[in-house]
């Protein structure tokens, strides 16, 4: 008579979904190292570009407040600063 564990390992799924990872089945350290130094460029990009529209946002809007502005730019800003709103809401860019 069989053990619980044999009866569970010979109920699994046979088609590698339950296939245990070990050391040999990880991609080789450059490999990795490129991936994580991949994603901290991109991570970093995204943090600057929320940074700079945050900075615009704060700009745009003094400007757009200022008397000195037609009617026509003041409706382009605040379509401009909707924009950056919509950017910075969806996670498209991640600001401090």
């Amino acid at each position: 008579m069989r053990n619980r564990l044999e009866d569970l390992w010979q109920k699994m799924a046979n088609d590698g979904a339950s296939t245990p990872l070990g050391i040999d089945v990880v991609s080789p350290r450059a490999e990795v190292e490129d991936l994580m130094n991949a994603w901290l460029r991109e991570r970093g990009q995204s943090i600057e570009l929320g940074m700079l529209l945050k900075r615009s946002r704060r700009l745009i809007s003094r400007l757009a407040a200022s008397d000195c502005v037609s009617a026509g730019d003041r409706k382009r800003a605040k379509n401009l600063l909707l924009a950056i709103e919509y950017t910075l809401r969806n996670g498209e860019a991640d600001g401090a």
